[in-house]
């Protein structure tokens, strides 16, 4: 049975307005303040790091070993999502971020 492309894309929409609301405040706009407060180190590694791991590793893990095909990739985009909410928000709770100088 094969899956029209449109109603593909119907769920990865949905998919994303869900992960969007819950997960980007806390995976994009966290470290962009982190980034005005000087903090730009520790964001840009972390960031670097679980797109790489999480999001590509996972993503090629899910459609090799699973056939999740865009499926896969779209939910390895969202648990990356997750895991960089789960650093920045322990970050931003550790309070380490008001140590750094700009200038």
């Amino acid at each position: 049975m094969s899956v029209k492309a449109s109603e593909m894309a119907i769920i990865i929409l949905y998919a994303y307005c869900i992960g969007s609301i819950i997960y980007h405040p806390t995976s994009f706009v966290l470290p962009n303040a982190f980034r005005a407060a000087g903090d730009t180190k520790f964001t840009m590694t972390w960031s670097i790091a679980t797109m790489f791991v999480v999001r590509i590793g996972l993503s090629n893990i899910l459609d090799l070993y699973c056939h999740m095909q865009i499926y896969g990739i779209w939910l390895a985009m969202q648990i990356d999502w997750i895991v960089r909410s789960i650093i920045f928000v322990f970050r931003f709770i550790s309070g380490k971020w008001h140590d750094i100088r700009v200038v």
